[in-house]
């Protein structure tokens, strides 16, 4: 659990607003966009490249990281939790050139990050294009389905991939892909997107925590 952001008066409101709602209500689409419109513009006045003391950890659950983090920045279109998440196409770079302006890396060795993605081919294709300048990203298995603990509804899936070099070699590192079970919308087959926004957590495996040298 990551304590200091349940502690905020933002999370505090939408932990509110939650429950309200009794098991047996639905959830309709547009009660949720609005909650997650009024997180959005909430979070963004916190500074959250200097959020937390000294040994804090961002160490969200998969529920967290799909039905809080990734649902409002879906729905909410803003910003979200500047300098914890980055924001933009993580296809358009090999992981050891994601530039270090872009998302922050956190002391596990793990970045998170907001991303679209297109589809393999853009009439019918339900693959996902995940190729990089020098590599593609493939996953290991089929996607793990992420249950909410309150009423047994299956919110999103969690994908655990491997990036491969030009040379078709597997590489250290590794990503979990996190989706919501929602729909595509019809601006997203438009625009040929499997997904306009999923969260991609992205790792080395067995790496030192030396933080220089993951830039070599």
């Amino acid at each position: 659990m990551s304590t200091p952001i349940s502690k905020t008066s933002w999370r505090t409101s939408w932990d509110a607003d939650r429950a309200l709602q009794s098991a047996a209500e639905p959830r309709h689409q547009d009660q949720i966009r609005e909650a997650f419109r009024s997180l959005s513009a909430s979070a963004k006045l916190m500074d959250w490249s200097t959020f937390g003391p000294v040994g804090w950890r961002f160490n969200p659950s998969d529920i967290e990281l799909l039905d809080y983090y990734l649902r409002a920045k879906k729905y909410g279109g803003g910003p979200i939790c500047e300098g914890i998440f980055g924001d933009f196409d993580l296809y358009r770079y090999d992981p050891q050139n994601i530039p270090q302006d872009k998302v922050h890396r956190h002391c596990n060795g793990r970045m998170y990050i907001f991303t679209p993605i297109y589809k393999l081919h853009k009439n019918g294709s339900k693959k996902g294009k995940r190729n990089t300048p020098n590599g593609h990203w493939k996953m290991n298995s089929s996607p793990i389905p992420v249950i909410e603990n309150n009423d047994g509804q299956t919110i999103g899936t969690r994908s655990s991939l491997a990036f491969f070099d030009g040379h078709k070699r597997k590489t250290r590192w590794l990503m979990y892909e996190f989706r919501l079970v929602d729909p595509p919308t019809q601006a997203d087959e438009n625009e040929g997107m499997m997904d306009h926004c999923v969260l991609a957590v992205v790792y080395r495996s067995k790496e030192h925590r030396v933080l220089d040298s993951y830039w070599k």
